[in-house]
Parts: C-alpha cells; sequence; structure tokens
C-alpha cells in the first residue's frame, strides 16, 4: 500500500488517497476523506472504494509514488506506471504505460529518484537493481553485486528479495539482499556502476529486509534486519549510532 498527498489542498480530498495492491494484479483507489469523515461510521469494507482496476496478471509487491503526488508504480512480474485521475466527482486509476519484466523473478522493491524524477529504481528477487528512464519507457542498466552468485538458475531459486532507494544526491542509491551473506547495506554510484562504492556493515546480524531515510534530514537512514533489529545510520560520518530491538 501507498498513501499520497493528492488532493490535500482541497476539502474535498485534504486527506489524501490510498492505493494497494493485491495478489490478483488488482489495484485498488481509496478516498481517506471520505472514510474519515463518516460521521454515520458505516460499516463496509469498501466504503471509500473509489476504483479498481486489474492492471497485472499476478501478485502486486510494491507500489511507490512519484513527487507528482498523482503518478505511481507498481511493482509485479513487471512495473506498470498508472496514475489517479480526478473528473468532477469521478477518481479513477489509469495505466499509463508498462515497463516489461527482465529476468525470471518479481519486483521486490521500488524507488524513484527525487533530483530526476523519472527516473526509477526497482529491486527483483532475483538479486538485480534496474534503472528505469520512464520518460523513454526504456531500460538505462541493470546492477547486480559482482559477490552475489553469478548462476541466474540459483539466485531465481534462492529468491533473493532486493530492497533499494536512492539516495538525495540523484547518483547514488543503497541496496540490501534478503541473503544470509548480506548483512550490511551496499552503496552504488551510477556513474560508476561496475563495482560497489561503498558497504555498511555492524548495524546487523542477519539479513536487511528493508530501508528508509528521513524524508527532513537525508543523512539519516534506518534499516530493519531479519534480526528484529532497526538500526539508523548518521551517512555523514558513516556511523550506526542507534540500534532498538523489535
Amino acid at each position: 500500500m501507498a498513501w499520497t498527498k493528492l488532493g490535500e489542498n482541497s476539502e474535498d480530498n485534504k486527506y489524501g488517497f490510498i492505493v494497494g495492491g493485491h495478489q490478483d494484479g488488482t489495484i485498488s483507489l481509496w478516498d481517506i476523506t471520505l472514510i474519515l469523515n463518516n460521521k454515520d461510521n458505516i460499516q463496509k469494507v469498501n466504503f471509500g472504494l473509489c476504483n479498481t482496476k486489474k492492471i497485472h496478471n499476478s501478485s502486486v509487491n510494491s507500489i511507490k509514488f512519484n513527487q507528482r503526488p498523482n503518478l505511481f508504480a507498481s511493482g509485479s512480474r513487471e512495473i506498470i506506471l498508472a496514475s489517479i485521475n480526478i473528473d468532477r466527482n469521478e477518481k479513477f486509476l489509469k495505466a499509463e504505460l508498462d515497463c516489461p519484466s527482465q529476468d525470471n523473478g518479481v519486483i521486490s522493491s521500488l524507488s524513484w529518484n527525487e533530483a530526476v524524477p523519472y527516473i526509477l529504481a526497482a529491486g527483483s528477487t532475483v538479486g538485480n537493481v534496474y534503472i528505469w528512464d520512464m520518460k523513454k519507457n526504456s531500460l538505462h542498466m541493470s546492477i547486480c553485486d559482482p559477490n552475489l552468485s553469478n548462476d541466474d538458475e540459483l539466485r531465481i531459486n534462492a529468491n533473493i528479495y532486493t530492497w533499494v532507494m536512492w539516495m538525495g544526491d540523484g547518483f547514488n542509491f543503497l541496496m540490501s539482499y534478503d541473503h544470509p551473506d548480506y548483512q550490511f547495506m551496499i552503496q552504488y554510484d551510477v556513474r560508476q556502476s561496475s563495482a560497489p562504492c561503498g558497504d555498511f556493515h555492524g548495524g546487523h546480524s542477519k539479513s536487511i529486509v528493508g530501508i528508509a531515510k528521513n524524508p527532513h534530514d537525508e543523512k539519516y537512514v534506518i534499516s530493519l534486519g531479519k534480526d528484529n533489529v532497526v538500526t539508523c545510520w548518521n551517512f555523514e560520518n558513516v556511523i550506526n549510532f542507534f540500534l532498538f530491538k523489535l
């Protein structure tokens, strides 16, 4: 699921919308303002549901909104760029373009580049990160950590979920693998993508399954590990200074 600020400046939609993906490839759109203003306390599962649209043929694994609050990417086996459209009182979803699957895995994570808002990074369950130019609907590059197995079939069977997150400069991104040999985050610079430019150890004893940055100060990043530990990192001096166990 993902929450967008679309409509926050209008009284009718000031709480925005939630988009959720389902196992059958369907995307649903909910009007949160309608739900929160439910003074009659209507107990209906689909109350506030504006629209549903089947845009994938398999399970939706990741949804990420662009800086344009009506535009989002949805990851399944392929990536679909879709939009929320508001026409008077009608609110509906529209599939804009399709980025086909590049391997035999599925998309496990998505991240929009904030410096270049039409660039999208996608992690797959084969251990690959794909950088897409959504303006041209073209694949710009693919990256796989050189220390990961070169055997594609082995990686497919291992089901290596890959998590990716752009850093604020628009050139660097962080990634992690849900793999027992990767208890650390890896940094890549797309200008020199043949090898990682950094890796960050010491925050976890098991693989990392989530990364997020502070929206107010991007030098702070948190990571979630399979060891049930959340670690906060300071990328100004590259230390982890705050850990708590779930």
